[in-house]
C-alpha cells in the first residue's frame, strides 16, 4: 500500500499535535498544592510552593541584608547573622509572635509545611528580590 504525500503530510501533522497536546496538556496542568503551602528543605535551605519544584534559595539572603528589614518587620524580630539563611530557616520554622504553626513532613524533619500566609508569602518575594538583586543587572 502506497501512501501520497498529502496524506503522509497531513498523518505527521496530525502525530505533532496529539504529541504537542499531550505534552503541552501537562506543561498547562497546575500542581494543586501550589497555593496551599510552602515546602521547606531545612538541609538544603530552599523554600517551595507546595510539592512542586518551583522553589527559591535561602542563601542570597546572605548577599542582600538590605532586604532583611521587610522581613524582620513581618516577623517582629531581628535577622541575625553571621549565618543569615540559617536564622531565617529557624525564624519561618518556629516564628517568634506564634502567628502560624509549622509541620515536619518527613519522619527526620528535614522538610517542613508552612502556612500561605503574609509572613510566609513576604519571605517568598524577599527571596526573589535578594536573588535578583544580586544575579540581574
Amino acid at each position: 500500500m502506497r501512501i501520497g504525500s498529502k496524506t503522509r503530510t497531513a498523518l505527521t501533522a496530525g502525530l505533532i499535535t496529539l504529541s504537542l497536546a499531550g505534552c503541552g496538556g501537562d506543561f498547562l496542568k497546575q500542581d494543586p498544592t501550589v497555593d496551599q503551602f510552602y515546602t521547606l528543605d531545612s538541609e538544603k535551605l530552599m523554600l517551595c510552593r507546595g510539592l512542586t519544584r518551583e522553589c527559591r534559595d535561602l542563601i542570597p539572603i546572605a548577599s542582600a541584608q538590605h532586604l532583611a528589614p521587610k522581613i524582620e518587620r513581618a516577623y517582629g524580630t531581628d535577622l541575625k547573622g553571621p549565618n543569615y539563611p540559617l536564622n531565617l530557616t529557624r525564624m519561618m520554622i518556629n516564628p517568634p509572635d506564634g502567628s502560624y504553626k509549622a509541620s515536619p513532613v518527613d519522619e527526620n524533619g528535614r522538610y517542613i509545611r508552612l502556612p500561605i500566609n503574609e509572613q510566609t508569602d513576604l519571605v517568598w518575594d524577599v527571596l526573589q528580590e535578594a536573588h535578583d538583586s544580586i544575579y540581574e543587572d
